[in-house]
This record gives C-alpha cells, sequence and structure tokens, in this order.
C-alpha cells in the first residue's frame, strides 16, 4: 500500500484489510492476464468452429440445423 493512501486513512482513522493478498510482481500479474486473454479467445475460436462444423454435418445428413438441438 503506498504511503499516500496510508496516510489518508490514518487522517480519518480507517483501515484497510487486504483479505486475499496477490503475492505476484508486475510480470507475473501481467503474464497471468496474457494467458486468461489468450485461453478466452482459443475457447471462442474453437467454439465457433465447433458449430460450423455441427452445421455442415447436418447439411451433408439432409437433417435441419433447426431440429438438431444446437
Amino acid at each position: 500500500m503506498s504511503a499516500r493512501l496510508k496516510q489518508l486513512l490514518a487522517v480519518h482513522g480507517a483501515t484497510l484489510d487486504v483479505l486475499h493478498p496477490k503475492k505476484l510482481g508486475g510480470r507475473e500479474e501481467l503474464l497471468e492476464d496474457f494467458v486468461s486473454l489468450v485461453t478466452m479467445f482459443a475457447r471462442r475460436l474453437y467454439g465457433m468452429r465447433s458449430v460450423e462444423n455441427r452445421r455442415r454435418l447436418l447439411a451433408e445428413s439432409g437433417q435441419s440445423p433447426d431440429c438438431g438441438g444446437w
């Protein structure tokens, strides 16, 4: 916590309790965020491919996409 924030809290008689402190440095936190973003976009990409494949398979089998439950 910064010195300025500590001083501001002390002036007003307030305290700040951190329930789950992060022990990561700036670099580790940035890497964690980057991995989360890559994971999210990969899930979306594979989800879109899955939908396209389902539609293609249904079209090849002569079924309507609406009756397949997707």
